[in-house]
Order: structure tokens, then C-alpha cells, then sequence
């Protein structure tokens, strides 16, 4: 039988826990020419007592993300959505990123939504993209356009998946999930939407001869704008041969 040794231990102990995680609850809002970025962090505790937060810095990571204290005096609060005065800064230090949070106090098996700013941005260019190919045997091919805007990310941001939402004035319409990359301050952000109800379009065949050397072929694309604007668009087609001109005859 071995005996057990107590350690007086007078200063701060930090350790990793299994009740606390948390996990980003990111919303792109888009509202006529500008968009929202709403960053919210979603903190679980899952133990059975309450659990009281100093400080917390919370660790952006693809494969896990966990709270870790940092032991700073600042107000707290258990509400179910927290509300700060100045939101936390998204820091990228050291290729990690990491928002440092005030106290809070967490209720037993709870989860608290946190604010971690929101941050609006315009609209630099709108347009509807559409991508084709060319098999051997295509000689029409119909065109899906998508919308897709641009603009500049506003402030240092959580890259990841962010919650699309249409603010048609009063309401909020669920979009589709869409992947932000690069969210660093001023980076050029590309968004593909939804499908596009304003244009459509189809690639045809003209003509097509061949030699010992080479296929060539002539392709007609049409396009119909459906609304009341003016539709910007991009076509993307993809084939095994040398373009050798484009021109523009018609626009419906």
C-alpha cells in the first residue's frame, strides 16, 4: 500500500475539461445592397452544477474547439444570450484564432449563446454565374444559374460556415449554408447563393468539323433575363479544344 502526499498549492490551477465546449454559430444576412456577419458562440456546459467563468478564451479550431479559462475580472451574466459591450476581437495570432470573452456564469446542463460582434458590409458586385461542359455527343446544353455577390470582409473574422438568411423587412428567410474561406480584414469574400430565378440560358451547337488534326465547332449561347433589371451574368464553359474567337450577337 502507497501512501498519498498532499500538495499545498497556493496559486492558480488551469486544466482541460470535458464539460465545457463550444462550437460558432455564424449567420450571413443579406439585406437589398449590403450584408450582416453575425459571429455567436455557442457554450455548452454539461455538468451538473453551475460553472463560473472569469475569463475564457475560446480556440477556433476545424476539428474541435474547447473553452480554456484565463482567470480576468469582468462582469458576468446568465442569460441565455450574452450580450457584450464591446464584442471581441477575432485575433489571428500565430496562425491560430482565438476571441478572448469577459466572465460568465454558466448554468447547470445549459448551453449560452454569446455575442461576438456583428459586423456589415456592402455589396460591391452581384451576378449570376453558370458553368457547362462539353461531351462529344452535347449538342444543347440547358443553363442553372446560381446568384453569387462580392464583398469586402469588414473586420478579422471566424472563416467556416455561416447560416445565409434574406432579410425581407420584417422577416428573416433561411437560405442555404455557405463556406467563407478567407475572413480576414479587407479580403475579397465570394459568395455563391441560391439559384437564380432571374436568368436563363442554354449553349448550343452550330456547327462542328473535324480533320485528321483537330475538331472545330461553333457554339450559340442564348440568355434570357426574366426580370425587371438589368442581370448581370458569367458563363463558364469547359471543353477540350482551342478557342479561336467569341463574339457577341444578341442579348434578350
Amino acid at each position: 500500500i502507497g501512501s498519498r502526499q498532499t500538495l499545498n498549492y497556493q496559486g492558480q490551477l488551469t486544466y482541460q475539461t470535458a464539460d465545457l465546449s463550444w462550437a460558432p454559430e455564424l449567420s450571413l444576412v443579406v439585406d437589398d445592397n449590403q450584408v450582416l456577419l453575425i459571429q455567436q458562440a455557442n457554450i455548452r456546459n454539461q455538468s451538473s452544477s453551475s460553472l463560473a467563468l472569469n475569463s475564457a478564451l475560446l480556440h477556433y479550431g476545424q476539428s474541435a474547439n474547447t473553452v480554456r479559462p484565463m482567470y480576468k475580472n469582468a462582469m458576468a451574466s446568465d442569460s441565455r444570450m450574452e450580450l457584450a459591450s464591446a464584442p471581441p476581437e477575432t485575433q489571428y495570432t500565430n496562425s491560430e484564432i482565438t476571441l478572448e470573452l469577459a466572465a460568465l456564469t454558466l448554468p447547470a446542463t445549459s448551453e449560452t449563446l454569446v455575442d461576438l460582434g456583428q459586423y456589415k458590409a456592402p455589396i460591391t458586385e452581384r451576378q449570376n454565374i453558370t458553368s457547362a461542359y462539353s461531351y462529344p455527343t452535347s449538342s444543347t446544353i440547358k443553363l442553372n444559374f446560381t446568384q453569387q455577390i462580392k464583398f469586402k470582409s469588414p473586420k478579422d473574422l471566424i472563416p467556416g460556415q455561416y447560416q445565409t438568411l434574406w432579410h425581407k423587412k420584417p422577416y428573416y428567410l433561411s437560405g442555404n449554408p455557405v463556406i467563407l474561406e478567407n475572413t480576414r480584414e479587407g479580403a475579397n469574400v465570394t459568395v455563391t447563393l441560391n439559384k437564380s430565378l432571374d436568368l436563363r440560358g442554354e449553349l448550343t451547337l452550330i456547327t462542328e468539323t473535324q480533320n485528321s488534326s483537330k475538331t472545330t465547332q461553333t457554339w450559340e449561347l442564348s440568355v434570357e433575363n426574366l426580370s425587371r433589371q438589368d442581370q448581370a451574368y458569367e458563363v463558364s464553359h469547359q471543353f477540350h479544344q482551342v478557342v479561336e474567337g467569341v463574339s457577341l450577337r444578341s442579348i434578350k
